[in-house]
């Protein structure tokens, strides 16, 4: 009587026969994926350059809960007097923390520079106001004493100076990766480009900043930081007007959002026939005013619609009453304000051979749809990467040639088809390997993109499924 045989093959012969199986049944057969949107009501994607940002050092809609990370923007202002003590000494040690500090917590940090606050007595460098025979000072709080120092904007050493400033700023910040964006400041209360309640002329007989001095101003970031993302604000129009036809890489700001004068902006007809576009090409960034004014639901609300209208990009997590101070709709429509605003994409599909050659090229195809109200405006380096299932270990990386700034808001129905050409090493081992997503920062200053697909893993990669490579 013969006993049963057990039969224990070697591993490496299973696989190789698997292997050898799959390729003679599976000739040119692709794999088509489908990836699971992250639906709305999920947690905000925390992004860089969308949503949220960190204004001024605050947070008001905290995180992990509601949003579930802190933001990837921060924001701030600096006065001139601090950064130039003496003519010529800059010293930026305080823009370099905050860059520091925001760098540490995988963010880049974007600011403005003030000459004149109100209130706040003298925002230039003493030197500076010594050469200025007509600057002035002004009671702007009506309390019976002068507490605002108003710089003659049109005197040549005025110019002279705010030009060798931005230079400076320039010089130290352009190729500076840390920086996210820069504000085009320096002229108006709050370097916000105006200068509501101040009578002109002056008593010192000082007239305000005339239009051909505006625009050298915007000449000079321009000249600055030809690499950064510039961004123009708003109450200033023909400045306004000059600045974007200058360039289509200036984005807008505009602050008082939920209000009307947010809408105001829109109903000059000539004006808004120049900007209503620009957010395809440059960001648009807004914040909140007057917190002790905001809190009934409806500005909330009306901002949350204004995002989307206006294809914001970046809201202000600041400026706001306190969190456990307003109500629930208040909140709900600013963690709604924290997953519309700015981009969310995502692959709707994507197709690759399930059989791959050593040192032959094929192809991969994918449709991507941004169901945001913005573009990313930053470059992002997207791959396909091949892993050992077991180790994670990656064995092939593939760069992507499809640009995800020029995928303008979608929706389901218009999506955008990309093909990559890629193509295998010679030596790489056959097997079976996980097929991996991942979309990159270049300069590995933050995390990759977070997509709007389920299946994130903890190094930001997606897995998509898994091919052979064959002998």
């Amino acid at each position: 009587m013969k006993l049963p045989m057990q039969v224990v093959l070697p591993g490496s012969f299973v696989i190789a026969l698997l292997i050898a199986l799959i390729a003679w049944t599976a000739q040119d057969v692709s794999l088509t994926i489908c990836p699971v949107a992250v639906p709305l009501d999920a947690p905000a994607l925390i992004n860089p350059l969308r949503g949220l940002y960190r204004w001024r050092g605050q947070e008001v809609v905290p995180s992990p809960d509601p949003l579930p990370a802190p933001a990837l923007d921060s924001y701030d202002r600096y006065i001139w007097r601090n950064l130039e003590p003496s003519r010529d000494q800059y010293d930026f040690s305080v823009i370099d923390r905050d860059l520091a500090a925001a760098a540490q917590a995988g963010r880049k940090h974007a600011f403005r520079i003030r000459t004149l606050v109100s209130g706040n007595g003298m925002s230039v460098p003493n030197y500076l106001a010594d050469m200025m025979k007509q600057g002035w000072w002004y009671d702007y709080s009506h309390s019976g004493a002068d507490d605002t120092y108003v710089p003659d904007w049109n005197a040549p050493d005025f110019m002279d100076r705010a030009g060798h400033l931005i230079a400076a700023l320039g010089a130290r910040y352009n190729h500076d990766p840390r920086v996210g964006w820069v504000e085009i400041g320096m002229y108006g209360n709050w370097g916000e480009w105006h200068m509501a309640n101040f009578p002109y002329p002056s008593p010192a007989g000082a007239q305000d900043m005339t239009a051909e001095n505006r625009r050298a101003i915007v000449d000079m970031y321009r000249a600055a930081f030809p690499d950064k993302h510039l961004v123009m604000l708003t109450d200033d129009k023909e400045t306004l007007a000059y600045a974007l036809r200058a360039s289509p890489t200036i984005g807008w700001r505009r602050d008082s959002l939920g209000t009307d004068h947010f809408e105001q902006l829109s109903q000059n007809t000539q004006l808004w026939a120049l900007i209503k576009d620009r957010w395809k090409t440059a960001p648009v960034v807004s914040e909140f005013i007057n917190p002790e004014q905001q809190r009934a639901p409806q500005s909330y609300l009306r901002a949350s619609e204004q995002v989307q209208r206006y294809h914001i990009s970046l809201v202000g997590n600041g400026n706001l009453p306190d969190w456990d101070r307003l109500d629930e709709v208040s909140r709900e429509a600013l963690i709604q304000m924290a997953k519309t605003s700015g981009y969310r994409i995502a692959p709707s599909r994507i197709t690759v051979p399930i059989m791959l050659w050593p040192g032959m090229g094929f192809s991969i195809s994918s449709t991507w749809v941004n169901t945001g109200v913005a573009p990313p405006y930053e470059i992002w380096h997207l791959a396909y990467q091949l892993r050992e299932p077991d180790t994670g270990q990656m064995i092939w990386d593939g760069a992507s040639s499809f640009d995800v700034r020029r995928l303008l808001p979608t929706g389901q129905d218009t999506p955008s088809s990309h093909t990559d050409s890629l193509t295998l090493p010679p030596k790489i081992a056959s097997g079976i390997y996980d097929l991996v997503l991942i979309v990159r920062d270049p300069e590995a200053s933050r995390r990759p993109m977070s997509l709007a697909i389920q299946g994130r893993r903890q190094d930001g990669s997606y897995l998509l499924g898994s091919v052979v490579v064959t002998p």
